[in-house]
């Protein structure tokens, strides 16, 4: 899913676009997109979190603030 063209209409961000525990296609959305891609807030645990960062799924993570992971 390339969801660049979204920009021209003052969109900047995705959030939760995909399954919560899709970390691999979460985190190939974000490379292939320049919208800034979100989530985080539907996982509870401590793996989960370690798993978004090991994948670099989201440039911000709704649970914790905004955590960068770039």
């Amino acid at each position: 899913m390339y969801a660049g063209p979204l920009r021209k209409f003052g969109i900047e961000w995705l959030e939760e676009p995909l399954y919560g525990y899709d970390f691999e296609g979460l985190a190939e959305l974000r490379r292939s997109t320049t919208l800034n891609i979100a989530g985080g807030e539907l996982n509870a645990q401590v793996h989960e979190y370690r798993d978004m960062l090991k994948h670099q799924c989201f440039d911000g993570c709704g649970s914790v603030g905004w955590l960068c992971a770039k």
